[in-house]
């Protein structure tokens, strides 16, 4: 997973706890939620694509454990969570690759600070857990999606392999890959 060396990427995910509780975790937007429950609906018709089931099975993924993480998302503000990516459950120190210096630099930013350094993230999430953080007034279907497969325990690495993406390219051909296969529209 490509990034600038000063933070960590969250491991697609974290570590699948539920942190502190509900603590700093900042709520959508009504407008925001509002998006969140009908993409997330198009999203959950979407994945029955037959297209789709056939690219997600041949990849190795459980299209049915990424309709669950998705039935249960609890999507919050990530502009505006006080939470610690840590407390968080958005760190996951088992993930290849990770800079043991940029792991502790990225554990204690604020989630809202670390959608501030990484302007082109759009979503975190816990890595088997529920909670999906998103930037404010960009949830799109993909990104939905996208969050979903990390909340059925699926990593970006493991993703990009899967669906032989380059280690070097940004995670967001993940998203390419689903549109290419009729995941998303």
């Amino acid at each position: 997973m490509p990034h600038n060396g000063m933070y960590a990427p969250p491991a697609g995910g974290g570590s699948g706890g539920r942190g502190t509780g509900d603590a700093g975790k900042a709520p959508l937007s009504p407008q925001d939620e509002g998006k969140f429950e009908k993409l997330r609906a198009l999203a959950l018709s979407d994945i029955m694509n037959p297209d789709c089931l056939d690219f997600l099975v041949e990849s190795g993924i459980d299209p049915t454990m990424v309709q669950v993480g998705m039935m249960y998302q609890q999507a919050f503000n990530g502009n505006r969570s006080t939470i610690t990516m840590q407390d968080a459950g958005l760190m996951n120190p088992l993930e290849p690759g990770y800079d043991v210096d940029a792991y502790n630099r990225t554990s204690a930013l604020s989630v809202s600070r670390y959608f501030r350094v990484n302007f082109n993230t759009n979503g975190v999430s816990q890595l088997g857990g529920s909670d999906v953080y998103f930037r404010q007034g960009k949830i799109s279907e993909g990104n939905i999606m996208h969050e979903a497969l990390h909340n059925a325990g699926y990593s970006d690495a493991y993703l990009m392999t899967k669906f032989n993406i380059p280690d070097t390219a940004a995670t967001g051909e993940i998203n390419n890959k689903l549109k290419d296969n009729g995941c998303i529209r």
